[in-house]
């Protein structure tokens, strides 16, 4: 039902096979008739001051092709958080966060534009959400709609299925008898630093020209790394910055803070000229993406060599929003 909006989002963000996954486990979350299904999906970006957007999903406007669509700030300020729906996806895919937000921002308007009928979200059974996810005829478009049903009628239909599912840990429960009693080992709890990256999963830093976005407060955040003695940006750049560009497109008043270092290898005086060359190829990319020249500055750090814990983490330009 939804393969072609997987492939575009397979190709626009290099996420090859996730790219499915993710529509899938969208598709589920939105349709979930236990959070009021795509009505309730709908309130929460009404409820955050986005109800025009929603409204345009139901009945577009006259002469529009598709669905109003979303920016990725708008989707992380209704969906993000350490315990978000954003997260939990990162999370279950091993991205980061801002790729996701991204690629949900493309995704949702499409997909509820496809299941709404007659100016009304459709409710779904949780059959007909499984038939969907694989692929399924687009219900949405064959069905007139049905309200959604009381969360009374809700709990009752799932009733015998939870009767059922606490038997059968009660008798896992009862039959795992452990040959010894070894306490569980305690949780490794690592507190939050203020004001330091904080993705979702921990990524390995390129061996040599890449890109890694994250979040800093909640603000987007991007590291470009560059092969040994290159000032070339990474084919992923696009994707990994797109956050951040849109972000900087929604806040005239925020400034992107462009910041270039070198490994320790060569001479002082060469990495000087190559942290700078990196940093000016990231603010012509940023300009390409959209970025105003305004809203980005140029600036040098106090230490710029051999910063980080190897060569290629060393060789980097980060970028970093000021407000």
């Amino acid at each position: 039902m939804f393969d072609e909006l997987s492939r575009d989002i397979a190709e626009r963000f290099a996420l090859g096979p996730k790219a499915g996954e993710l529509v899938q486990m969208l598709l589920g979350t939105m349709a979930d008739p236990d959070t009021d299904g795509l009505e309730g999906f709908a309130e929460r970006f009404t409820q955050r001051g986005f109800g025009d957007v929603v409204q345009g999903w139901l009945t577009p406007p006259s002469g529009a092709t598709s669905a109003p669509v979303l920016s990725a700030t708008q989707v992380d300020t209704v969906l993000g958080g350490p315990d978000g729906l954003l997260a939990r996806f990162a999370g279950r895919l091993g991205l980061d966060s801002a790729t996701v937000a991204s690629a949900v921002a493309l995704a949702a308007p499409v997909i509820m534009r496809r299941l709404a009928v007659g100016g009304r979200w459709r409710a779904f059974t949780p059959g007909e959400i499984e038939s969907m996810q694989a692929g399924g005829p687009s219900l949405g478009a064959q069905a007139s709609p049905r309200t959604r049903p009381a969360r009374r009628g809700g709990l009752l239909t799932w009733l015998p299925w939870l009767v059922l599912l606490l038997a059968i840990l009660f008798y896992v429960t009862r039959c795992q008898q452990p040959a010894t009693d070894v306490a569980p080992p305690a949780p490794v709890v690592v507190p939050a630093v203020s004001g330091a990256a904080q993705p979702t999963t921990v990524e390995a830093i390129p061996a040599g020209a890449g890109a890694l976005a994250s979040l800093i407060d909640g603000q987007p955040s991007l590291k470009v790394y560059f092969d040994s003695g290159k000032a070339e940006i990474s084919p992923e750049f696009a994707a990994r910055a797109q956050a951040l560009v849109d972000y900087l497109r929604t806040h005239a008043e925020a400034k992107a803070v462009v910041s270039g270092y070198s490994d320790p290898t060569g001479s002082a005086t060469a990495n000087v000229a190559m942290s700078q060359q990196r940093a000016q190829a990231v603010s012509g990319a940023l300009e390409a993406a959209g970025v105003p020249a305004s809203s980005i500055v140029l600036e040098k750090p106090a230490d710029i060599t051999g910063t980080g814990d190897t060569n290629a983490e060393s060789r980097r330009v980060e970028v970093t929003i000021r407000k």
